[in-house]
This record gives C-alpha cells, sequence and structure tokens, in this order.
C-alpha cells in the first residue's frame, strides 16, 4: 500500500509569496539585561512576541 510521494492535493498548502524585503530575518544583538526583563514583561503584559514589540518600537524610532 503507497502512503507518500506526489500527488495532487499532497504536501503542505502554498501560501501568499512574501517579497524579501518583508521577510523575517533571525538578528542576535547584545542589550543590558534590564532591557531584556522590560521586554518580557512588556511581552506578558500587552500578550504580544518580544519580536513584535522591538519591531513596532523600532518602527515607531525611525518612523516608518
Amino acid at each position: 500500500m503507497s502512503r507518500g510521494g506526489k500527488r495532487k492535493g499532497a504536501g503542505r498548502p502554498r501560501g501568499k509569496v512574501i517579497p524579501e524585503s518583508l521577510r523575517r530575518k533571525k538578528f542576535s544583538i547584545r542589550i543590558p539585561a534590564y532591557l531584556i526583563r522590560l521586554l518580557k514583561m512588556a511581552s506578558i503584559n500587552r500578550q504580544l512576541s518580544q519580536g513584535k514589540i522591538v519591531e513596532r518600537a523600532l518602527k515607531k524610532y525611525l518612523g516608518l
């Protein structure tokens, strides 16, 4: 009994194609421990990921 392989409807559905400039990438930085604590607390209080909080803060800071 065959279970895998290429067939119609198999595999993960393709979603929207995101432009390269909007794709998310990993970026490591070093920041003081107190900022990490503040970021974690803000993440819990606002129920947002830490990445979203940093992204929004950078956009606001850069006027985007």
